[in-house]
């Protein structure tokens, strides 16, 4: 299995005034599997949201890095934005999801799509001008 991919620590939800959860922590690694289970009402669907980052926790931290930049990715996919503006977007990601990447790059200049992107690292942008800032 290997590193974690996934770590929550400490996670605590509160839906209007009922504690959902409090103190959770768990961790997930490269190639493992998470089971939530529990009756109707005890949090699996609002863990489920809080991990697609669409619910804020009350407290505690996830994270990993990379599932968090592949999420802002696939976000970006979906849209029908002409310009993309990248911040570092190859931050946390492994081999596997920058070639992916590369490809979603490909396809919306292909398009006609503009993308400009900060990056330190080296980017799938073939062809790409550069404008370096001191």
């Amino acid at each position: 299995m290997g590193e974690a991919v996934l770590a929550a620590e400490g996670l605590t939800v509160i839906r209007g005034e009922r504690l959902v959860f409090a103190g959770l922590s768990f961790t997930v690694p490269r190639g493992g599997a998470l089971l939530l289970v529990g009756p109707n009402g005890s949090g699996k669907s609002t863990l489920l949201r809080l991990l697609a980052g669409l619910g804020r926790a009350e407290a505690g931290r996830l994270l990993s890095a990379g599932q968090k930049r592949r999420l802002a990715l696939a976000r970006l996919a979906m849209g029908a934005a002409p310009l993309w503006l990248l911040d570092e977007p190859t931050l946390g990601l492994d081999t596997a999801s920058v070639a992916r990447f590369g490809e979603m790059l490909k396809s919306h200049r292909n398009t006609g799509g503009i993308v400009i992107a900060a990056t330190h690292l080296p980017l799938p942008l073939p062809g790409a001008a550069e404008l370096a800032l001191a």
